[in-house]
Parts: C-alpha cells; sequence; structure tokens
C-alpha cells in the first residue's frame, strides 16, 4: 500500500519497484490459489449433490444397491442405513446450516427489538412488559458476546499453540508469550 502511494507521488528507485513488483505477484499467486480452491470446494459440492440425486433416482426405481455407490465417483461414499450412499450427511448439514441461520436471524431480530425499545425509552417511560422484555434481551445479546468471546478466545489459543516432541517427552508452546508446558505423554 506505501510503495503504490509512493508510485502515484512520483517515480519509484529500483529497488521499491522490483519489491513493488514481487509484492504485486505474491498477491496474485494468493488470489489464484483461492480461486483454485473455492473451484474445488464447489466442485466436491456438486459432486455430491449430483450423487444424492442419482441415487434417489435408482433407491426409487429398487436398484439402489451398496454397489453402485461407489460406481461413479472416485469418492468412498458412507452407506447409510437404508443404503442410499450420502443422503444422511447432506440431511445433517442441511440441518446445521438452517440452525445456524436461525441463530444468526434471532439475534438481528433481538438487536432490532433492543433499537426500537431503547428508541421508546428514550421518548417516555416503558411499560412493565416493555422493561421486561428490553431487560430479557439484553441479557441475551450479553450472553451471547460473551459465547463469541469465549469461542474467540478458545480458538486463538488452538491457532497459536504447536506441540514440540522430543525424546519421550511432549511440550506444548504458546507462542509469542514464551511459555513452554510440560504435558504427561499417555
Amino acid at each position: 500500500m506505501v510503495l503504490e502511494e509512493l508510485e502515484g507521488r512520483g517515480p519509484l528507485t529500483e529497488e521499491q519497484a522490483a519489491e513493488l513488483a514481487e509484492l504485486r505477484r505474491k498477491v496474485a499467486h494468493r488470489k489464484e490459489q483461492a480461486r483454485a480452491r473455492r473451484a474445488k470446494q464447489y466442485q466436491g459440492r456438486r459432486a455430491v449433490a449430483d450423487r444424492v440425486v442419482v441415487l434417489e433416482e435408482l433407491a426409487g426405481r429398487g436398484e439402489c444397491l451398496s454397489t453402485n455407490l461407489s460406481t461413479t465417483s472416485a469418492h468412498a461414499w458412507p452407506i447409510g442405513t437404508n443404503g442410499t450412499g450420502p443422503q444422511p450427511k447432506v440431511a445433517q448439514q442441511t440441518q446445521q446450516n438452517r440452525a445456524k441461520t436461525a441463530n444468526y436471524s434471532q439475534g438481528l431480530k433481538a438487536a432490532d427489538r433492543i433499537a426500537v425499545l431503547e428508541e421508546l425509552a428514550g421518548r417516555g417511560p416503558l411499560t412493565g412488559e416493555q422493561e421486561a422484555e428490553l431487560a430479557e434481551l439484553q441479557r441475551k445479546v450479553a450472553q451471547r458476546k460473551q459465547q463469541k468471546k469465549e469461542k474467540s478466545a478458545r480458538r486463538y489459543r488452538r491457532l497459536t499453540s504447536i506441540s514440540v516432541r522430543g525424546p519421550s517427552r511432549r511440550w506444548r508452546v504458546q507462542l509469542g508469550r514464551g511459555v513452554w508446558v510440560r504435558e504427561m505423554p499417555g
């Protein structure tokens, strides 16, 4: 960013121009990697969806056998209890996604309702029912924020710690803190 600003002001030195070119090359490479990763994930999701359609069609004709589950794809599909392949996994993921969406929507609705109640409180006193609703919503929002904060802290700890194995020892290193904690093997 700084080099691009300098470039706009006037000519860059050879060293700065080389550095800027290298950084642009790296950014382009990372973008290409991300694009390829997204394409691969999309292809995987499409393969699962296509496989479900094929299996449902076979099941509808009564031709769905456990041998059909691995013939059209390189993936090893888990066989469900009724021999229908990946349907339970897809259904589980769909259910989880719906639950996350509902939870997110509830949070948005709660925030909107809090804003409305606080606006009403600014105009005049709230009724007992409105005060109770506002207190309950604020409690829920505070609880949600605390859970999010704890989840973020757990994720940070997980990402910043590494395990180092030595001869019959295992150490956990907290990066950035210089803390070494010995864990008992077992």
